[in-house]
């Protein structure tokens, strides 16, 4: 026996997209800060000024923050879209997957162009 999914059911679409793309904002941006730099030198070895740092640490959390929300408008705009098909929890893991992508590869660019 299959069951309908409920009109608001769509709801939890943009639910999960945001929690987990926060939690994976914080442990990706707790990655950067602790493991990134010495992994590469050091910042001074990076950038030539802590400065640097700091304005990498920045757009990281002005981008987290970004994303985050994106991720509840995207979640949303699913969710809506397809509420009368199951898996509302399995469309806001892949909003979510995308969303902490564009987020590390922000993290990549920001990185390199501070190298470079």
């Amino acid at each position: 026996m299959t069951t309908r999914p409920t009109p608001a059911g769509w709801l939890l679409t943009p639910l999960v997209a945001f929690g987990v793309t926060l939690v994976g904002v914080v442990a990706l941006y707790a990655f950067n800060a602790g493991a990134v730099p010495p992994m590469l030198g050091g910042i001074e070895a990076v950038c030539g000024s802590p400065d640097c740092g700091l304005g990498i640490g920045v757009w990281l959390i002005a981008g987290g923050a970004l994303l985050t929300l994106a991720s509840v408008l995207a979640g949303g705009v699913v969710g809506y879209l397809r509420r009368w098909r199951p898996g509302a929890a399995r469309r806001g893991l892949v909003v979510a997957g995308w969303c902490l992508l564009v987020y590390v590869l922000e993290a990549i660019v920001l990185w390199v162009l501070a190298g470079a």
